[in-house]
């Protein structure tokens, strides 16, 4: 069955989606979940773990695979544990003997678990002499950790003093992607580590958001808020805790990285794990700190837009901070709001309160005739507060005039091209080849300087810029084609009142359209031909002009003529959005046929 026009252009989709949640959210709080992202998460690394486990065990090949990979992922944390602990004691001849017992042991239990990795690999792979095969190991790079002053004291590098380098922790883990050249009987042993190894990375970032959080809450609880020496000192040790499993993770994520690159990840998959800097470990300062000065344009790190599946939910300290961090910034947007509502009514309260003060004063001389002090005192103040509203209705007005100018001008702008819209519609027919060419191209210029205007102050005074007519419908028919332009201009994505009517001058500067030899004005020059007729222009626009009958007819030829041609546009829209959606359907159709054919072969090979 066909899919109506209607269903798949997201923009009417999106705009029901939202006006029926304004309507039902007061009975239904669930309907405004549609404001919620609903983007696929990436899984996690026991979910990827378990997926591939299932998936040997219901073709009955490679078991065991998954769980060696994961074995010796887990070997390599466990190095870097051991190794950041050794690091975190004193020099050998200081250590006590609980402290040598201690690594002793658990060398031992790392000596004793590789052992064990060594023996399922041949197991698994019973023709790759892993002893015989040449490995690399991720460089060591130092991990900085925002706020850690001596946080390079816990990147323990392999131990240079080592002849033997046979310490468990400095002993290279065999996977497939620190094989020098990969054996063969590997590779699928290799495409399963890189999926592991995505998973990992994930993993790794939902670690570091969490210990982010924890700090963040710490510096709060533990530190901004503790009473005494002893209890910041208490505060500092659990925040310098969390900065060294921190650093782990950060570790872990990189060999993750370093192992991509290896394995031959996809492009995309590389660019999406970026290095993790010492800034992106940041404390929250919304969280410790919500008052602090120059921080409501500081966003948060890019690690906070890479969620795993359910971390916000399993981490009460990442909930918060989401909930937090939205709240603010749905709030900033508020009182922006207000703000600009406030500041504009103050500029008309503020003269009037002056207006009142002053009227006050002067009541008071009336009363004090008599009294020649009283009567100059008051006569005093009210030329005060005179003076006071001239100057507040002074620089009030020099502020709205910044306003008031770039709105004039892009009006002017718009009008110049409604002039010469009538122009192209009453003689463009029987313009040359060549001619028209010339005249599109001077249209297209005086179009690419309107919509330049329109978009930078759209952004720069919002709500208050609003869209003249004639430049907004001439741009559609740019889109159009209609005037066969060969490239298109860019227009502001911003929301703004119903568009203004554009007034029409008797005569322009530099007026093109009618000599049709000289070029379209640059922005430069658009603002000389603005300055040279502003007072005129100014004054069309407070009387609002009524166009001439003619006049009046080709502006209403030629708005029907756009109006024509955007139906049309947006019917070939449609159209061709049903095609796409068709032709989608028939990808998903040989998708569908592809895996069932690979299905059968698996199943063909597995019997074999």
């Amino acid at each position: 069955m066909y899919a109506l026009p209607d269903e798949i252009s997201p923009a009417r989709l999106w705009s029901t989606q939202l006006e029926n949640t304004h309507i039902d959210r007061e009975v239904d709080v669930e309907s405004m979940d549609v404001l919620n992202m609903k983007l696929k998460k990436p899984p996690s690394k026991a979910k990827v773990q378990h997926d591939l486990m299932s998936a040997e065990q219901s073709l009955n090949s490679g078991l065991g695979v998954t769980s060696w990979l994961i074995a010796g992922i887990k070997l390599q944390d466990a190095q870097d544990s051991l190794r950041a602990f050794i690091s975190g004691l004193p020099r050998e001849g200081l250590r006590t003997d609980q402290q040598r017992l201690e690594v002793t042991k658990r060398r031992e239990n790392l000596q004793a678990a590789i052992n064990a990795f060594y023996e399922d690999a041949g197991v698994l792979f019973p023709n790759v002499n892993l002893y015989e095969q040449r490995c690399e190991s991720a460089p060591e790079a130092s991990v900085e950790i925002d706020g850690d002053d001596d946080g390079n004291r816990d990147d323990n590098p392999r131990n240079p003093f080592s002849v033997s380098q046979n310490e468990p922790e400095d002993v290279e883990i065999p996977l497939p992607s620190s094989f020098v050249d990969l054996p063969a009987g590997l590779g699928s042993a290799a495409e399963k580590e890189l999926k592991i190894r995505i998973a990992q990375a994930d993993d790794a970032l939902e670690s570091v958001r969490i210990e982010i959080g924890h700090k963040s809450y710490l510096y709060r609880s533990n530190i901004r808020l503790a009473h005494g020496k002893q209890q910041r000192l208490r505060g500092y040790a659990a925040v310098k805790a969390v900065d060294k499993n921190m650093r782990l993770h950060i570790k872990s994520y990189n060999r993750a990285r370093w192992a991509l690159g290896r394995l031959g990840a996809e492009r995309e998959v590389l660019q999406r794990y970026r290095e993790v800097r010492k800034e992106d470990t940041r404390a929250i300062t919304a969280v410790y700190e919500p008052n602090a000065r120059n921080q409501r344009n500081v966003a948060l790190s890019w690690i906070w837009t890479m969620d795993v599946e359910g971390d916000s939910q399993n981490s009460e300290y990442l909930e918060e901070l989401y909930r937090v961090n939205w709240l603010r910034a749905r709030s900033r947007a508020d009182r922006w709001k207000e703000e600009h509502i406030l500041l504009t009514s103050e500029m008309e309260w503020v003269p009037n309160f002056f207006s009142f003060k002053e009227d006050e004063c002067k009541a008071w001389a009336t009363l004090t005739r008599d009294l020649p002090g009283h009567r100059a005192y008051a006569i005093r103040q009210a030329n005060m507060w005179r003076l006071m509203g001239v100057h507040a209705e002074k620089a009030f007005a020099e502020a709205k005039a910044k306003a008031n100018t770039n709105r004039c001008l892009i009006d002017y702008a718009s009008s110049r091209i409604r002039a010469a819209g009538m122009v192209w519609n009453r003689h463009g027919d029987s313009f040359s080849p060549t001619e028209r060419k010339h005249f599109a191209a001077q249209l297209y210029r005086d179009l690419e300087t309107g919509m330049l205007l329109y978009s930078s102050g759209c952004f720069r005074y919002p709500g208050i810029i609003q869209r003249p007519v004639a430049l907004g419908m001439m741009f559609k028919s740019t889109l159009t084609g209609m005037l066969h332009l060969g490239r298109h201009a860019s227009t502001a994505d911003y929301e703004t009142p119903n568009p203004i009517p554009d007034p029409v001058l008797p005569a322009y500067a530099d007026a093109w359209w009618n000599k049709n030899t000289t070029p379209g004005l640059s922005l430069l020059g658009l603002i000389k031909a603005w300055q040279a007729q502003r007072d005129d222009f100014e004054a069309v626009r407070r009387e609002s002009r009524a166009l001439a009958s003619s006049e009046t007819v080709l502006s209403r030829s030629l708005d029907e003529s756009l109006e024509r041609a955007s139906a049309s546009t947006q019917k070939a829209i449609d159209l061709i959005e049903r095609d796409m959606a068709l032709a989608l359907k028939g990808v998903r159709a040989i998708e569908a046929a592809i895996t069932e054919t690979e299905k059968v072969c698996q199943e063909v090979l597995g019997t074999c």
